[in-house]
């Protein structure tokens, strides 16, 4: 798939450059460094969760409020919020991307994404639980336990390189599918 130009970023060139080299990384079956391309940690995590919508198949009914767009939930304070809200507007299979800061457990349920750091272990299980079943697909930074609190895909580093795993049969649980091409990167589980 072909990567578009982010069209409202400050830094076009290197964003660009950053999800070129995660794609050449995801083509070659390899990790991406933590700092390609002279990006940030926060960068280069905001560009694999953008990428990781681009291999997640949600259900029909996932998208019945907004059909135009994917709406990705973020915690109000949110560490990476800034370098996931760089991703405003870029579209992703064929919708726009948006990003909600949110507050309250109801306006999670209505985004297709939910992202949240080890910052916020304390209130991912209360969350978690009432994402449960939802076809929301629930990504964790370095969450040790993620697929137990019924995370889906978990970012971690490894080697100097950011990394992740991805529990399917939490994500099948929400009617979610990850494509094998993703699946194939992930690290495996005691790996």
């Amino acid at each position: 798939m072909p990567l578009t130009t982010p069209s409202s970023l400050p830094s076009r060139l290197g964003l660009t450059l950053l999800l070129m080299g995660w794609w050449l990384c995801l083509s070659l079956g390899a990790a991406a460094p933590v700092f390609a391309q002279g990006a940030s940690e926060s960068q280069v995590k905001a560009a694999f969760l953008y990428n990781f919508t681009k291999f997640v198949e949600w259900p029909s009914g996932a998208f019945t409020a907004n059909p135009d767009t994917i709406t990705l939930g973020i915690l109000e304070r949110e560490p990476l919020a800034p370098a996931l809200e760089a991703l405003q507007g870029k579209e992703v299979q064929g919708r726009k991307l948006v990003v909600r800061r949110c507050r309250h457990h109801e306006e999670l349920q209505k985004c297709q994404i939910f992202f949240a750091s080890a910052a916020e272990k304390p209130r991912l299980r209360e969350i978690m639980g009432a994402l449960q079943g939802l076809p929301v697909l629930t990504v964790t930074d370095e969450v040790d336990d993620f697929a137990r609190l019924g995370g889906m895909i978990n970012l971690t580093r490894l080697d100097d390189k950011i990394r992740f795993h991805i529990d399917v049969n939490n994500a099948a649980k929400s009617g979610l599918k990850i494509s094998s091409q993703l699946l194939k990167l992930a690290i495996r589980p005691g790996g």
